[in-house]
């Protein structure tokens, strides 16, 4: 009897320990911000024929980004891409380019903590800036304000979801999205009471029914991140009309790769 409430208190030991571990290693199993310098940021943008970005939020932290348009002088339909949680823009800027030589202005900004962006990542600073994002792009010349639509990929879909939710929107893209980064914290740790210990939360599932905005929602038919069931319910749940594209053969990383994702989003972008 001993030794097997000994060996309960050190399995009880061991749950709290790991309990402990994910609520403050968190930040760190979210994020991964990857900085830049200023060489290879000025090189990328001088290769993109891009403008310079740089956006003061109001909490004093500081984005980059780059905007990309063939700078004709009529205002244009406009993208904002938010792009997954290992991403920078400097790795993915040349493949914007299809949009812009297509008509489509794009502003690609780094997360707070990325690239050369200041201030530290988290769910809530991600959707503030966002909002902060939207509002500068009102101001640029070339974009056409009643046609700003935003694209996000993976960690990004929720962040596009809540910018789609409290500003005009025109349209909405979502690529591998999740349910909520509860449930993708849950499939991660199955035995743990996720929803008490998670900070940082971005739930599309709930705002999908209150979207209505015309969708296209892509995933990936072998995507073992998040599958891509997460991606169909959010679909199904959109309160607008919704296209669900499911590309055969692609994981989570890859879903830029290739012509057809890109096809599909000029198309859903000229309608």
């Amino acid at each position: 009897m001993k030794k097997l409430k000994k060996w309960i208190l050190i399995l009880v030991g061991m749950y709290l320990l790991a309990l402990i571990s994910i609520y403050f290693g968190q930040d760190k199993l979210t994020f991964f911000p990857k900085k830049t310098t200023d060489e290879d940021w000025t090189e990328v943008i001088e290769s993109v024929k891009g403008d310079y970005v740089s956006i003061r939020t109001s909490d004093k932290s500081v984005i980059e980004g780059i905007f990309l348009s063939d700078f004709s002088e009529e205002a244009k339909p406009t993208v904002i891409f938010f792009e997954g949680n290992a991403m920078r823009v400097e790795e993915f800027a040349h493949d914007f380019k299809r949009l812009s030589d297509n008509g489509i202005n794009v502003l690609l900004m780094d997360y707070r903590g990325y690239g050369l962006s200041t201030g530290k990542p988290s769910a809530d600073a991600f959707k503030k800036d966002a909002e902060e994002i939207f509002d500068a792009a009102l101001k640029h010349p070339y974009v056409d304000n009643d046609n700003i639509s935003v694209w996000g990929y993976s960690i990004g879909s929720g962040v596009a979801t809540h910018l789609a939710s409290v500003r005009p929107v025109s349209k909405v893209i979502l690529s591998v999205p999740f349910t909520s980064t509860t449930d993708v914290a849950k499939r991660m740790f199955p035995i743990f009471p996720i929803s008490k210990l998670i900070k940082h939360k971005l739930d599309n599932l709930a705002l999908a029914p209150t979207l209505t905005q015309n969708a296209l929602i892509m995933a990936g038919e072998k995507d073992m991140k998040i599958p891509a069931s997460q991606a169909k319910r959010v679909a199904d749940s959109w309160g607008g009309e919704v296209e669900f594209y499911l590309e055969p053969g692609k994981g989570h990383n890859d879903m830029l790769d290739g012509d057809i994702v890109w096809e599909k989003v000029i198309e859903f972008l000229n309608k």
